[in-house]
Formats: structure tokens, C-alpha cells, sequence
């Protein structure tokens, strides 16, 4: 069996760049949560899914060989958070990340998110949501609510700079998983990295 792996953290943080990485350095298939939390819509995340639907998606899709799933499970994932082996938490600094938010968007939607696009609004509203995740009065997904979280798992948590590019964070991850995993029973060790 493979590895289970749930890779965390804010948007823009790196957390879907190192699945994605994972995923191939590992041969696992990866689930990103925005594709089971978000209807496909003409205009993207406008409509969610309710969580019973999100859940059984999420559970059908995770083959028993092991899996990546990358983004958020807080406040509705919990259960399949459970089944990891390991948790990895990226944190970027607020301003690294918010440049490179504004560079992904642009290279997805172009003019869509400029003045006068269909998802300008969204855009802005998206922008000015992730911007506040640093401030611990914030509410919502917060960098204060997310250790939070992750203390009450009770699960190994990797905790990984983001600001150090994805070959190192996978190195970093690999170097945590201590095979075998599943045939002993045991969970990795996972260090507490600042």
C-alpha cells in the first residue's frame, strides 16, 4: 500500500505545486479539494457542493493504494483527514504568496479577472479574502485556525517553508515518510520544522 498524504496550508502557499510534485515522485494519484468543494460552473467557484456530496466524492475517488489529497478539509473534511499517514502544513509569508495568487489567476483566467470581466468581482473578493489569512482576528480559514486545526488532528504534521521552492519540500517530505508505513502499523516521523 502507499502512502496517504493531506498537504495544507493558504492559498498560494505552494500547497497544490508540491502534490502535484508528490504525486509524480511517489506514482499516487492526487485530489484537489477545489475540485470536490466547487461545482463546475461557467463562472468557476461560484456554486459548492453540499459536504455529504463532497465527502462521498472525495471517498470514491481515493483509491485504497494510496493518495494526495491537496487544499483545505477544515470545517468539513475532517473524517477523511483521519485516514492520512501524514499531514503536511506549507506556510508562505503573506506577500510571496499573494504575488504569486495574482500571477496563477492571471495565467488562468486573463481578462476575465481584469475590470469588466465576468470574474473581476469574484476575483477581488478571492484576492481580499486570501490577503487576510495572516491576521488572527480573521474569520475563516486563518493561519491562527489552521494550527488550530491541525493541533486537534492529533496526526503527524510536517510543517514546511514554502518560500523554499517544491524540489526542496519534496525532499524535505520524502525524507519524512520511513517506509513501511502501512505494513507496520506505525505512523512516519514527521519533524516539527519551523
Amino acid at each position: 500500500m502507499g502512502y496517504r498524504i493531506h498537504i495544507t496550508g493558504a492559498a498560494g502557499a505552494g500547497v497544490s505545486t508540491l502534490g502535484q510534485k508528490l504525486a509524480r515522485e511517489l506514482d499516487l494519484p492526487l485530489l484537489d479539494t477545489d475540485d470536490y468543494y466547487w461545482k463546475p460552473t461557467k463562472v468557476p467557484f461560484t456554486e459548492k457542493r453540499t459536504v455529504p456530496e463532497r465527502l462521498d466524492m472525495m471517498r470514491a475517488a481515493q483509491p485504497a493504494g494510496g493518495w494526495i489529497v491537496a487544499g483545505s478539509l477544515m470545517g468539513w473534511g475532517e473524517e477523511l483527514v483521519q485516514d492520512a499517514d501524514l499531514v503536511i502544513f506549507v506556510y508562505t509569508p503573506h506577500d510571496l504568496r499573494m504575488h504569486r495568487l495574482k500571477a496563477r489567476e492571471t495565467r488562468r483566467y486573463g481578462s476575465r479577472i481584469a475590470e469588466g470581466g465576468d470574474m473581476y468581482l469574484i476575483h477581488e473578493c478571492f484576492m481580499g479574502w486570501a490577503s487576510r489569512y495572516d491576521d488572527p482576528c480573521s474569520k475563516g480559514r486563518s493561519l491562527t485556525c489552521h494550527n488550530n486545526w491541525l493541533d486537534q488532528m492529533g496526526l503527524p504534521v510536517l510543517r514546511l517553508d514554502g518560500q523554499r521552492g517544491v524540489s526542496h519540500m519534496a525532499r524535505q517530505t520524502l525524507s519524512a515518510l520511513i517506509p513501511p508505513i502501512r505494513s507496520s502499523g506505525h505512523k512516519p516521523l514527521a519533524p516539527n520544522l519551523p
